[in-house]
């Protein structure tokens, strides 16, 4: 069982190479920002990330948020990370394509978002990301 830390209103834990973000209602910036941090910390120790998103009581992305994360990933476009998914209904489903690919367009780089029916679903498809983002990580220099 993960040991979950509040943040806002949102709840975070870490496994090894996962980050588990549980969202509740709308993210703002500060979320955003904690978000990055977590990832920073397991990216500086496993050379990539795997972001799971239980999105079962998400809210929307405010614009402020959306913008920040757009310059995180501009800042660092090779980072190795990948995040599934879950517990969306269509309408967020359509709200994280529409924003997964302005940030492609903006940053110019594939962002990985796999949207799933379901956490076991998720789970599986990051586990099969795992061994590609470890080889990656593996060739990258200066990285892990």
């Amino acid at each position: 069982m993960p040991d979950w830390e509040q943040s806002g209103t949102h709840r975070f834990a870490e496994q090894d190479d996962v980050l588990l973000w549980e969202l509740r209602g709308p993210v703002l910036l500060p979320d955003v920002l904690d978000l990055a941090q977590r990832n920073v910390r397991i990216r500086g120790q496993y050379g990539y990330v795997l972001i799971l998103i239980d999105g079962t009581a998400a809210g929307t992305m405010v614009p402020e948020a959306r913008r920040r994360l757009i310059e995180i990933r501009r800042a660092d476009p090779d980072a190795l990370t990948r995040s599934a998914v879950y517990g969306v209904g269509p309408l967020s489903r359509a709200l994280a394509m529409m924003v997964s690919r302005a940030m492609q367009l903006v940053v110019k780089y594939e962002i990985s978002i796999h949207l799933c029916s379901s956490e076991s679903e998720a789970r599986t498809w990051l586990d099969g990301e795992r061994s590609v983002l470890q080889e990656l990580a593996k060739a990258q220099p200066g990285r892990r």
